[in-house]
């Protein structure tokens, strides 16, 4: 067995697991840069949460009496490519731009890290396994997996078509490695991999309705310390909501908490 990572190593994948959600909402996306922060849009997404957001945020360069002018500039940017929600990623202190877009309407979430020692693959059998989504049966599959899931996986509302076309374009510039998971050969679900550095990122997770309640979600998430190894990682890792269903789901399969971001949302009225 691995040793457990250090606290120092804690620090470094944190940061790690931060930089893997820019990756991911960088990939295949044009990025225009505001001063304080960048916006990372995927063309022909706008309309999805995923396929618009503001990250990169230098908070430190704004003063609170340019906070909310400056929202509000770059809310109009965002309208303007026809994104229908304003979505901001911060990672760590934003004294003038937290009362900032609390006071502009903005909901918040606290997306916690999560991390998880890789380990070898014990010998015990699981009867899940994973399997590439490579052929356009495998992505009709998947199609057909959200289709019934309903809900998108990162907990907002997205049309099962859009998402999988934004998945296959993720997976198409790089970023990730999506597979179906299986037992006896029925998809119970989907999840990705994207290797950061040290890190092996598990993304965009989502069980069958079906096959809710049994436990796979936790398996899924465990098979990752194995996958991690397998591919010479430290760990893996990956970000829950604070209080929701997923986050529960880590920790019971070991993970632990080792850095967090904030997702303000707010939608955007057309002018």
């Amino acid at each position: 067995m691995m040793l457990p990572l250090s606290a120092p190593r804690h620090d470094e994948l944190g940061r790690e697991l931060i930089e893997s959600d820019c990756r991911y909402f960088e990939s295949g996306a044009l990025i225009y840069a505001l001063g304080a922060g960048e916006i990372a849009r995927l063309p022909g997404f706008e309309t999805v949460a995923a396929g618009c957001v503001v990250q990169r945020l230098r908070p430190e360069r704004l003063t609170p009496a340019r906070a909310a002018d400056w929202i509000a500039r770059v809310e109009d940017r965002l309208r303007a490519m026809g994104c229908s929600l304003s979505r901001w990623y911060i990672a760590g202190d934003a004294p003038a731009l937290t009362p900032a877009l609390a006071g502009a309407g903005y909901e918040r979430r606290i997306e916690l890290g999560f991390i998880l020692d890789a380990e070898p693959a014990r010998a015990a059998i699981s009867p899940l396994s994973l399997h590439a989504v490579e052929s356009d049966r495998h992505w009709s599959a998947k199609l057909a997996l959200h289709r019934r899931a309903a809900e998108g996986p990162d907990g907002h509302e997205t049309p099962p078509r859009l998402w999988v076309d934004l998945e296959r374009r993720k997976a198409a510039a790089g970023y990730m490695r999506p597979y179906l998971v299986e037992i006896a050969g029925a998809v119970c679900g989907a999840v990705s991999a994207s290797r950061q550095g040290p890190l092996l990122r598990m993304k965009n997770i989502v069980i069958d309705p079906a096959f809710r309640r049994r436990g796979i979600a936790t398996a899924v998430a465990r098979a990752f310390g194995s996958l991690a190894a397998a591919v010479g990682c430290a760990a893996a890792g990956c970000f829950g909501v604070d209080g929701d269903a997923g986050a529960r789901v880590y920790r019971r399969a070991g993970y632990r908490v080792v850095t967090e971001q904030i997702e303000w949302v707010k939608p955007l009225q057309r002018e």
